[in-house]
């Protein structure tokens, strides 16, 4: 046993063992800024909070959700269909566009005369005289006509007359007139002189009325008696059912050029 001796004092002598420190990029015994928690990854920016994903763009704020959609901006609200852009109020009908107001987009109480409106170049039969002016659809079932009353107007060209509906009032030019949106058979067949074609004649089965909007005819050239080439453009307008108080359905806006209106010598 005397042999433990010498070993022993040897052993007491010897400095303890120098403890091992990582170093501060992959160190997670780090003592400065470590504070051990299981998804530690020592970054600058960390705060160790349980849902921090230590992502580039994470703000680490309370509503954060980290999603890849977040650009975490004030006015954030990670839904869906939200595009971050400064006028967007992220309703359901927001289409972002710089004038959008995100009013609801009125809807057509009919489906036919619907369908019909959706492409206003369809409406291919055209009457012009006087100061009235009409389109019915290819199949003749749906017509639109409007009539100024400008008989004792001196026309200048270049002036533009509008009749208005829905109480507006003051515009310059502002005449009487009349506007109608009709469904039926042989609608167009009701020409400028009311001569309709034996067996042809148009029935009626719906008429609707504007309650807003406006019609407004330019003159864009006189031409030999008091006839003259025009511009027709509708504007806003909405027409209800007659006999249907609160049945409506919005009318594209339109514009029709080179049509020949006015009165002929004779």
């Amino acid at each position: 046993m005397r042999w433990l001796l010498p070993l022993f004092l040897l052993l007491w002598g010897c400095p303890p063992p120098t403890p091992v420190i990582g170093t501060p990029t992959d160190d997670d015994d780090f003592v400065l800024d470590d504070d051990d928690a299981a998804d530690d990854d020592d970054a600058a920016d960390d705060d160790d909070a349980a849902d921090d994903d230590d992502a580039a763009d994470d703000d680490d704020s309370a509503d954060d959700d980290d999603s890849a959609d977040d650009d975490d901006s004030a006015a954030d609200d990670d839904s869906a269909d939200d595009d971050d852009s400064a006028d967007d109020d992220d309703s359901a009908d927001d289409d972002d566009s710089a004038d959008d107001d995100d009013s609801a987009v009125e809807a057509c109480a009919d489906a036919g005369l619907e369908a019909a409106f959706a492409d206003p170049s369809s409406w291919t039969l055209q009457q012009a005289c006087a100061f009235f002016f009409s389109k019915a659809t290819a199949g003749n079932t749906e017509r639109l006509a409007m009539s100024w009353e400008l008989a004792n107007v001196t026309l200048v060209q270049g002036d533009s007359y509008v009749v208005a509906w829905g109480g507006v009032t003051g515009l310059p030019n502002q005449a009487g007139g009349t506007l109608s949106v009709q469904q039926g058979t042989n609608l167009n067949n009701i020409d400028c002189n009311d001569a309709i074609v034996p067996g042809s004649e148009p029935v009626v089965g719906g008429q609707w009325e504007p309650v807003a909007g406006t019609a407004t005819v330019t003159v864009d050239a006189l031409q030999f008696g008091d006839s003259f080439d025009a511009t027709v453009t509708i504007s806003g307008v909405v027409v209800e059912l007659d006999g249907s108080p609160g049945t409506t359905c919005p009318v594209p806006d339109t514009t029709w050029t080179s049509l020949w209106m006015g009165w002929l010598p004779g």
